[in-house]
């Protein structure tokens, strides 16, 4: 039975929310999903007991964590191996106004990781969990991109059913006699 790791991290904690629905999505399949904050592990931390992985993480403003992506360049070579998939959470994948976005460009230059396959999740705008500042600069990041600018309450934009077929798509890899899909550009899998 395969072991996949769900790795992930979050500016807000949406993507860990996400990880979650992915490791649900892993379960059902039938294998083991073991569901991991990359800026909480030791760095005695071995991706070698697992068979795969799905690295899910949320970009705001074209960045991702800082420790998300220290964990992503020290270990490169080994989610290369293990094909891993990067589910990247981002405002721009909830607007059909936003260009393309550029942050998986930035994180490559980064750390060195070419995702096997990589989908663009709406995030969350969590209004009410931010601090003034960031309220501020969330609610003009919404403006720009055509999303709500009300900040009484928190809007989540993730499309649960797509991202749930997306999951279903990276959980095939490991059923046995399946080859896995063919290598996407990072704008093939939006789940918009």
């Amino acid at each position: 039975m395969a072991r996949i790791l769900v790795l992930y991290d979050s500016h807000d904690g949406h993507a860990g929310v996400l990880a979650h629905a992915i490791a649900e999505v892993v379960r059902e399949r039938g294998y083991l999903a073991d569901v991991r904050c990359a800026s909480a592990l030791l760095e005695t931390f071995s991706l070698r007991a697992f068979d795969g992985a799905a690295v899910v993480a949320q970009s705001r403003l074209g960045r991702y964590p800082a420790g998300f992506v220290r964990f992503v360049r020290e270990n490169a070579a080994a989610l290369q191996r293990l094909r891993a998939w990067l589910f990247s959470e981002c405002l721009e994948a909830a607007s059909p106004r936003a260009p393309a976005p550029r942050d998986v460009e930035r994180l490559q230059k980064q750390t060195g990781w070419r995702p096997y396959r990589v989908a663009h999740v709406a995030g969350s705008l969590r209004y009410r969990d931010a601090g003034l500042f960031d309220r501020l600069r969330l609610r003009l990041q919404a403006r720009a991109l055509g999303l709500s600018t009300d900040v009484t309450r928190n809007h989540d934009y993730t499309d649960w059913p797509k991202l749930r077929a997306i999951a279903r798509e990276f959980a095939v890899q490991w059923t046995p006699g399946r080859e896995a899909a063919p290598r996407a550009g990072p704008d093939e899998l939006a789940a918009r």
